[in-house]
């Protein structure tokens, strides 16, 4: 009896942990796949503007190629390959100066936040969210806006841009 036991015991452990090495892999699975679409949609952004741009892609020398197929910029680079490495910007603005105009390029990002504040309700160890508590009550949702990238030209050329 004791032998059947430990047997049925030795059983379940074993079951637990294909089931929690199967749940981990799943886990890794779907996380890697999530990378790719991530990372696929971004290469297809930039694919699609060097089919709208391909005169001035071919136009570009071979360095500047590597760097707009990667979404990177290179000092001197041309407002043309900023703009099909990175896409069209959210703002434009230019500044003279003594030694010329500079071009500022500002790429903004917009994300939609939405605000569900957590209430506690009798015999809840954990708070609940509050749409849930009362149905009536719509979470609140807001945009929120911010400076992701910018580009700074002088002369038609790259001369600074953030994040490098």
């Amino acid at each position: 009896m004791r032998l059947f036991c430990i047997c049925a015991s030795w059983a379940h452990t074993v079951d637990f942990m294909y089931r929690a090495i199967k749940n981990q892999t799943l886990w890794t699975c779907l996380a890697l796949l999530s990378v790719l679409v991530v990372i696929g949609c971004e290469k297809s952004a930039i694919d699609e503007r060097k089919r709208a741009h391909a005169g001035e892609y071919a136009a570009l020398g071979g360095d500047d190629q590597a760097s707009v197929n990667h979404g990177m910029l290179r000092e001197g680079m041309t407002t043309n390959a900023v703009r099909i490495a990175w896409g069209q910007p959210t703002v434009i603005s230019t500044i003279s100066t003594p030694n010329g105009p500079f071009v500022f390029w500002e790429y903004y990002r917009k994300k939609t936040v939405v605000e569900d504040p957590q209430v506690m309700v009798p015999r809840s160890p954990t708070p609940v969210p509050q749409s849930r508590v009362l149905p009536g009550t719509a979470p609140k949702s807001r945009v929120v806006e911010w400076l992701d990238r910018t580009a700074v030209f002088h002369d038609e050329r790259l001369v600074n841009w953030e994040p490098k």
